[in-house]
């Protein structure tokens, strides 16, 4: 299994979504769905990618930076 980090361009902003998943495949098609339980409406998705993916292990972690 797979941590990955993907970056969701929608009409009025970006969003990030991280989901655990076999692959890439599988984790786009996870997209619609967390989105349609975040959001109220869910938005139109105009681009979606990839930018991280890490294994999975027990006792692994990983750093989110922000800015601010």
């Amino acid at each position: 299994m797979h941590l990955f980090k993907i970056e969701v361009e929608l009409p009025d902003q970006t969003v990030y979504l991280l989901v655990v998943a076999e692959n890439e495949e599988k984790a786009f098609g996870y997209i619609d769905e967390h989105l349609a339980h975040h959001f109220v409406k869910r938005p139109e998705v105009k681009e979606a990618s990839i930018i991280q993916k890490k294994s999975l292990r027990s006792g692994q972690g990983y750093v989110i930076e922000t800015n601010g």
